[in-house]
């Protein structure tokens, strides 16, 4: 694009005061010369430099980004031309400065007119497009290529039919041999894929069996509509092929607007477990009873599924609580009837004294004794010859009254209850002989001791003998002792013996005692009656 002559651009940095218009292709006067910032024109504010072609602003520079135009403004009206460019005169002397001064003063004016588009679509200040100065461009043709300008029509029918064009449509009748018919109005396509057309009702498919041109709708050979049948052609402005099915999976969620799927539109059984997600059919959306034995799967409900309480004997099958299905110690006595347990509901040992303690078997001031019968069966029978004491587990007590064990069995085995006369004959009896039921012995105490080879004392009672300086010794207060010693003097062997015992330490004989020559060792042995 040529550069304009009649004006120039700058743009201010905020800082820069002075701009050149050196540029413009000379004016007849300085009066001409016109500063506009932003497009808006400047009467304050700045001097022009004549001489230096400039234009200074003061006090204040134009701000950073603003659009500085200097422009040449040649006078165009017939009296601005003739009282400032030039005004002919009869008789006048024409010289050529004045001719010159008219001719350029008209040149300016068609250079300034063709810059600004001075009556026509004007250029922006940039000249990078035209200025329609606020006015609206009339009779404008439909957009064809990208670049075209659009119209208000075309804007419309993108609002009210999704496309850029207005919905056109065409009848015609078949011939039996036309093959092209006449499109008027002109259609705004020609994209075959932008219409659909109908021959007797059936559709026709774009390319294959129709083409668009121009001004015509053009069947392919051989395919020219029968005799009499109607044709019919929509255009909606929108490309679509209306033979072909929805391609698999070409509807989304997106496409999708919310509840427009309603329990209608399902099939029956299209709804199956692979298409429920997780934990998405919730108590709220089951229908009472519509849970059955058959829709939950064996080992399915566990003790986790259970509410508390929630198996009552009603739900209970009769014989489904077998022995394999109570845990240990889970039945309790809260749990069993009154009467409930009978003798024949007990197994063989199936109750232990262990499991009897604590049962009082007395009642009334009558004492009471366990019985087993034959049968097996146990009752509480009444006692008046025999007593127990305390509690069950206690040892049994005579002391209480002048109770004993009658018609006792013959004893077989140890801790078996003896009888008189398992101990004593009848003539021991007869002459009044008794069982002495507690006797006591004397307790005698033994110590012993020895003097080894090496000279080291040993003995079993420490805390009473002990062998100081060569000799035996017994301490003080250990009791009275029978001792009996054993010593070798002179390579004799000799025995000592004597009662000792006191208060006070004691040496057990006036000798010394010592190992013999041979390696013999003394010995003593000591009794004390306890």
């Amino acid at each position: 694009m040529p550069n304009p002559l009649s004006y120039v651009l700058h743009t201010g940095t905020g800082s820069q005061t002075s701009f050149s218009f050196a540029g413009i292709d000379d004016y007849l006067s300085v009066t001409y010369i016109k500063v506009y910032l932003n497009d808006v024109l400047q009467t304050t504010g700045y001097t022009i430099d004549a001489a230096n072609e400039n234009v200074n602003f003061s006090p204040t520079a134009p701000a950073s980004g603003v659009k500085v135009k200097i422009a040449r403004e040649t006078p165009s009206t017939s009296s601005g031309f003739t009282g400032n460019i030039v005004d002919f005169s009869n008789g006048s002397v024409l010289t050529a400065e004045d001719l010159d001064k008219g001719f350029k003063g008209l040149l300016h004016i068609v250079q300034e007119a063709n810059d600004t588009g001075s009556g026509a679509l004007g250029k922006t200040t940039d000249q990078l497009g035209w200025n329609a100065a606020t006015l609206p461009v009339k009779n404008a043709g439909y957009a064809i290529d990208p670049n075209d300008l659009v119209t208000k029509a075309q804007m419309d029918a993108v609002s009210l039919y999704g496309a850029s064009t207005i919905p056109q449509s065409w009848s015609f009748t078949g011939t039996g041999s036309q093959l092209s018919f006449t499109l008027s109005p002109l259609p705004s396509s020609t994209a075959a894929d932008m219409f659909i057309v109908e021959v007797g009702g059936v559709l026709q498919r774009p390319t294959d069996d129709y083409s668009i041109t121009t001004n015509a709708l053009v069947f392919v050979s051989g395919s020219a509509p029968g005799s009499g049948v109607g044709i019919r052609v929509r255009n909606f402005g929108v490309a679509r092929n209306a033979l072909d099915v929805v391609p698999n999976s070409s509807i989304t969620n997106a496409y999708m607007a919310a509840n427009s799927i309603s329990t209608s539109n399902i099939q029956d059984d299209a709804v199956t477990a692979a298409k429920l997600a997780d934990n998405s059919v919730f108590t709220a959306a089951i229908q009472d009873d519509a849970v059955t034995q058959a829709k939950i799967a064996d080992d399915a409900v566990g003790n986790d599924q259970l509410a508390v309480n929630a198996v009552n004997t009603d739900q209970l099958v009769t014989s489904s609580v077998t022995t394999p299905k109570i845990a240990n110690n889970s039945i309790t006595s809260e749990k069993i009837a009154n009467a409930a347990v009978d003798t024949a509901a007990l197994g063989l040992n199936a109750v232990a004294l262990t499991n009897m303690k604590g049962i009082n078997f007395t009642g009334s001031g009558v004492e009471r004794l366990l019985h087993i019968a034959t049968n097996g069966e146990l009752t509480a029978k009444s006692l008046s010859n025999i007593g127990f004491g305390g509690a069950v587990s206690a040892n049994l007590d005579f002391a209480a009254g002048p109770y004993k064990c009658v018609n006792l069995g013959q004893p077989t085995t140890d801790g078996d209850a003896i009888r008189y006369q398992d101990v004593l004959s009848p003539a021991q009896i007869a002459n009044g002989y008794k069982i002495l039921t507690q006797f006591s012995l004397p307790r005698f105490s033994v110590a012993v001791g020895f003097l080894s080879a090496s000279s080291t004392f040993e003995t079993t009672a420490p805390s009473a003998f002990s062998f100081v300086s060569g000799s035996l010794r017994l301490a003080a207060n250990s009791g009275t002792w029978y001792v009996i010693r054993h010593n070798y003097e002179s390579s004799d062997s000799r025995f000592f013996q004597g009662i000792y015992g006191g208060a006070t330490n004691e040496t057990i004989g006036a000798f010394t005692w010592v190992i013999s020559p041979s390696g013999k060792t003394p010995w003593f042995v000591a009794v004390r009656l306890s």
